[in-house]
């Protein structure tokens, strides 16, 4: 139980440090690609700076500037309404945005940047002032105006803004002004991809490590669980062994002592009786050895050609069947095999001796031998206890016995099933269970036929 709780721990504190490790390396990735996108925007920045800073946007800006100057002063000499201000204002911005879009599709050839970004120049803000009346040809809370470039998405990221107010006064004429917010965007459509582009070592070598840090921490985890394992068959294991030796122990001890005893010497018949009883015992504790012995050596095979219908009919005739009732069913009744006639007896023989100890009060078990398909089938069928679903792989394993139930009450190693399917497996055969608990074990074995 301690060991058990020990194992937990230690499984939950690796887990943590797993976890630990996996967010440390998330930390340090996220910060990476920040990193990483933010020297990719400057690279993006000072590229297309020649091209946003050139001599020719200003020209076009400051042309833009002198033309709005010229419409407030026809506009104050009343040679132009103020509704006719703002349509002309704005034909003018689609004239100048032509020249200007025309210019930077030449600069693609010098500035290569220029066809993976966008660049947009556009009025956040245009208010005009004559003679004391406001005029607005955008205001911030309606939609941009653009001067130059093209549309944008959600990946473009603010280059510069700027506030502008001009006041005109002049002796002759009142007092005139124009002011507003222009801003300048970079739509980088493809900084996603050009990051992780740049990344690409950093998260393939991430990716393998985390992925190396869960399959040790899952490989470490089976490998506990397998010692774990180990260990409770050994202690199984040592448990029911010295439960199977007690008795021939405590017997030829008794015997031993008898022995020594005068007038039991001199009683032919009471000696006769306790030597075979000795010799019994003695047989008993060899066949432990054997069991136990068999468990660590691989059988050889020598096949023969045998009739396995008149095979299984001797085992029957030699089985101690006294306690039990057992029928055999075999279809044809003669049938040609090729396989290890020794090693065959011995697994038919552990599966009827298995049925007979595990038949509870219903006694009864059915041997049959058929042909089907490519196989002969020999199948072994009691009606006792039964097996859960969950144990049915299970009770092939070494040493392993089901843990409750009635098979406490029952002797044994945890050896014979084992044998069985070691022995089957040379054959080149499968053994396999059909049981639920209440309802009885099948015990099948297929063997191709050759």
């Amino acid at each position: 139980m301690k060991n058990s709780k020990g194992i937990k721990w230690l499984v939950i504190i690796c887990f943590l440090v797993l976890l630990g490790l996996v967010s440390i390396q998330y930390y340090l990735i996220r910060n990476s690609y920040f990193l990483q996108k933010k020297e990719y925007i400057a690279e993006v920045k000072k590229s297309v700076s020649p091209v946003i800073y050139s001599d020719t946007l200003d020209y076009l800006h400051d042309s833009l500037a002198s033309s709005i100057q010229n419409l407030i002063l026809e506009t104050q000499r009343k040679r132009l309404t103020h509704d006719d201000l703002n349509t002309v204002v704005l034909t003018k911005i689609d004239s100048i945005r032509l020249v200007g879009n025309q210019y930077l599709k030449d600069q693609e050839s010098a500035y290569p940047i220029l066809k993976e970004v966008h660049i947009r120049f556009q009025f956040t803000e245009l208010m005009l002032q004559v003679n004391g009346i406001t005029d607005s040809i955008v205001k911030p809370s309606e939609e941009p105006i653009v001067l130059f470039g093209t549309t944008l998405d959600n990946s473009s990221f603010e280059f510069s803004s700027n506030n502008f107010n001009t006041i005109y006064d002049d002796d002759e004429l009142y007092e005139m002004a124009y002011w507003g917010n222009y801003r300048v965007y970079v739509d980088i459509r493809n900084w996603q991809q050009q990051v992780l582009f740049r990344m690409f070592w950093m998260l393939l070598a991430a990716t393998i490590l985390i992925l190396a840090e869960v399959i040790l921490f899952y490989a470490m985890y089976k490998a506990l669980l397998k010692q774990k394992k180990i260990a409770e068959l050994k202690t199984d294991f040592a448990n029911n062994i010295t439960h199977e030796l007690k008795t021939p122990i405590a017997s030829i001890s008794l015997i031993s002592k008898s022995l020594r005893n005068d007038e039991l010497v001199t009683d032919k018949d009471k000696r006769v009786e306790l030597l075979d009883t000795l010799e019994r015992q003695n047989m008993r504790m060899q066949y432990i050895a054997d069991k136990v012995l068999e468990s660590a050596m691989e059988q050889k095979v020598d096949k023969t050609a045998v009739d396995i219908s008149e095979l299984l009919q001797t085992i029957v005739a030699d089985f101690n069947a006294e306690e039990c009732t057992l029928s055999i069913d075999l279809v044809p009744l003669s049938y040609v095999l090729n396989t290890d006639v020794f090693l065959l007896q011995r697994v038919v023989y552990n599966l009827l001796e298995n049925a007979k100890k595990y038949s509870g009060d219903n006694k009864t078990i059915e041997l049959k031998g058929f042909v089907e398909g490519e196989f002969y089938v020999i199948s072994v069928k009691d009606y006792g206890v039964g097996i859960t679903k969950k144990e049915h792989k299970k009770i092939f394993d070494k040493f392993y016995r089901v843990p409750k139930g009635y098979e406490h009450q029952v002797k044994g190693l945890g050896l014979g099933l084992y044998l069985s399917k070691q022995m089957i497996d040379q054959l080149g055969g499968t053994i396999n269970v059909v049981s639920e608990p209440g309802n009885g074990s099948t015990f099948i074995i297929k063997i191709a036929i050759e």
